[in-house]
């Protein structure tokens, strides 16, 4: 997928595989900042994503970042169980996440990144977790037509509360 630009920043959508051991360990980098992810494996998980998508400064400066993932087996079935909704891979094949804006460059990052990423996977349902406090996050989810299930449970990662948002396509 080719890069979107714009005179303040330059997007970039794309297979892990198309994306340089630096700029994986940058995303990485900036995913540790948001502390609400764990980073034992990450490496791997991010080269077995579906897609990535970060938003750099013109002079290269990493704004933003997020990803469509492959869910680990494990990882659905604890989500699955801990909000009471089946999501199923066949239903659900995606999960939205990895969404983490520097601080600085806050106001419509997460939307555009996310929203480049759902294009790219018409009649695929997604999947997506949040802080039940992040209200940013579920601002963007609902533009994106997620639907936010409701139960809530405890963060593994964190001392706060998840929930589930679902999109079904």
């Amino acid at each position: 997928m080719p890069d979107t630009s714009s005179p303040d920043f330059s997007m970039k959508v794309e297979e892990p595989s198309e994306f340089s051991t630096k700029e994986l360990d940058e995303f990485a980098h900036l995913i540790s900042t948001g502390g609400k992810v764990s980073m034992v494996g990450l490496p791997g998980r991010l080269r077995n994503a579906h897609l990535l998508a970060t938003l750099r400064t013109i002079d290269a400066q990493l704004l933003a970042a997020a990803g469509l993932k492959h869910p680990e087996v494990a990882y659905r079935a604890r989500v699955s169980r801990k909000s009471s909704v089946s999501i199923p891979c066949e239903r659900y094949p995606l999960e939205l996440g990895w969404v983490v804006v520097q601080p600085s460059a806050q106001g419509g990052k997460s939307l555009l990144l996310c929203s480049a990423l759902i294009r790219s996977t018409p009649g695929q349902g997604v999947f997506a977790t949040t802080g039940t406090e992040n209200r940013r996050m579920q601002s963007t989810l609902g533009k994106l037509g997620f639907k936010r299930e409701r139960k809530v449970w405890d963060s593994v990662e964190g001392d706060e509360q998840l929930c589930l948002f679902t999109l079904s396509r």
